[in-house]
């Protein structure tokens, strides 16, 4: 399903929300990532943006410690 989501993504050249609670899953679909905590968005940038320059301790903490 991955796979078929990033061809999807490429061939059309568009935007796509896509949104998942599985941290791997984010960082290899996204070219972008929000993170979002009680509907308050809490990190925003590129997939290695949210592994190497988070300001805020719960989205580091989701990010870096995927299920």
């Amino acid at each position: 399903m991955r796979t078929e989501i990033k061809r999807l993504h490429l061939s059309m050249k568009r935007t796509i929300v896509y949104v998942t609670h599985d941290q791997i899953e984010a960082m290899t679909l996204a070219t972008r990532i929000a993170v979002l905590k009680d509907g308050v968005l809490q990190q925003f940038g590129t997939p290695a943006e949210s592994t190497t320059s988070l300001p805020i301790c719960s989205a580091a903490d989701f990010m870096a410690r995927p299920p």
